[in-house]
């Protein structure tokens, strides 16, 4: 009976250290999804901004073109 709570007990913590493992590996990934998230937003505001025109295209600014 001494060899099967060993094992038992060897395999509880076995377990523990792999839901541990588990753990910080799901708050990598929550880490790495944030940091892309910050990534694509900077990439849309950058492209706004090389892609904007440097003239107003509505309201009474617009430009006239004959």
């Amino acid at each position: 009976m001494d060899t099967v709570n060993a094992a038992m007990s060897r395999l509880s913590v076995a377990v523990q250290r792999r839901d541990e493992e588990a753990a910080r590996s799901v708050d990598r990934i929550a880490e790495l999804h944030q940091d892309l998230n910050t990534l694509v937003r900077q990439l849309k505001h950058r492209a706004r901004t090389e892609t904007a025109s440097p003239w107003p295209l509505s309201g009474s600014s617009r430009l006239s073109v004959p």
